[in-house]
């Protein structure tokens, strides 16, 4: 909790020498004594919109906690141009979203699913990944409709507790769990695997055909984009994209598929067909996926050359 006391006592047991607050993260009162006892403040991936309360009237108690900051490393250059209506110019730097950075780095890891690889065995494998209900039931009327194509179906939900990992068996009765593999003593070969554990949606989109990112058939939006999109293939999301400005930039680039609202599963299933006759509809706009990650990355070496270059890190 942001209050004077707790501030007092987290600072006095950690004492850092460097304090970096992301994104969304503005502490009052931490800022504050941190400011107070000279450790240097960065905010980082930093994004602005018009309707937040630094650029309202009654923005003063929040424009002040901008003011603690030694530097802010913005994503892009209407966030500068918004600091600088409020008189914030000299401390403000465009780098770009960490989040590209980290994205490509788990990309470039070679991480080997010996289970995974069995359970494809060679046929094209959509990932869906960070699902909801919505995006699970989707797939169940999708699924009927494609499973004659060859085609395998990976779903990682957004949760894996016990309750939910047993509505996704009824919705497919066919599936196993990624915990029971290895696959040697499972027969008929399965076409669609639930994945029981966290952790691994990250690397295990490099396995797609196909990858569908969940959360976009809700008003609450779509889920990280960046992590399918960095390996090539082609995503596909729900209609609620607008509250994440990376999601409507990749659509812009047409890196990305977004379903209408209506006839959803109808879309779904003529994209994936046209897809399966004409590869190389798909291969483009992977091709144009994995390089609006790219073109994007370089934001934690700059905000890293900023330490090295004042010495932030050093006594």
């Amino acid at each position: 909790m942001d209050s004077p006391s707790n501030a007092k006592r987290f600072l006095d047991v950690v004492n850092p020498t460097l304090a970096i607050f992301v994104k969304y993260e503005f502490w009052f009162y931490y800022l504050k004594k941190l400011h107070y006892r000279k450790v240097p403040l960065l905010l980082i991936s930093a994004s602005f919109r018009p309707e937040m309360s630094f650029f309202r009237w009654y923005g003063a108690f929040a424009r002040k906690m901008l003011t603690r900051f030694d530097r802010i490393f913005v994503q892009d250059e209407s966030s500068k141009h918004l600091l600088s209506t409020i008189g914030i110019t000299e401390t403000v730097e465009v780098a770009g979203d960490t989040r590209f950075d980290r994205v490509a780095a788990i990309a470039a890891q070679t991480r080997s699913f010996p289970e995974i690889d069995a359970f494809m065995n060679g046929k094209p494998t959509i990932i869906i990944g960070s699902s909801w209900q919505a995006d699970e039931q989707l797939w169940q009327r999708v699924w009927p409709r494609i499973k004659s194509l060859g085609i395998k179906l990976l779903i990682a939900p957004h949760e894996v507790n016990g309750s939910h990992i047993l509505q996704l068996q009824k919705l497919f009765p066919e599936a196993v769990l990624h915990s029971t593999l290895p696959m040697s003593n499972i027969e008929p070969e399965p076409a669609v695997l639930i994945v029981d554990r966290i952790g691994l949606l990250a690397h295990l989109y490099r396995f797609g055909w196909v990858n569908y990112v969940g959360g976009g058939m809700t008003p609450a939006g779509v889920h990280n984009v960046l992590e399918a999109a960095v390996y090539g293939r082609p995503v596909i999301c729900g209609p609620h994209i607008k509250k994440y400005r990376e999601a409507v930039e990749l659509a812009d680039a047409h890196g990305s598929v977004v379903l209408p609202e209506t006839q959803t599963a109808t879309e779904l299933v003529e994209r994936l067909k046209m897809w399966m006759s004409n590869p190389d509809l798909s291969s483009e706009i992977g091709e144009k996926a994995a390089s609006f990650v790219m073109q994007r990355t370089g934001s934690v070496n700059k905000i890293l050359h900023y330490i090295q270059e004042n010495r932030l890190l050093t006594n």
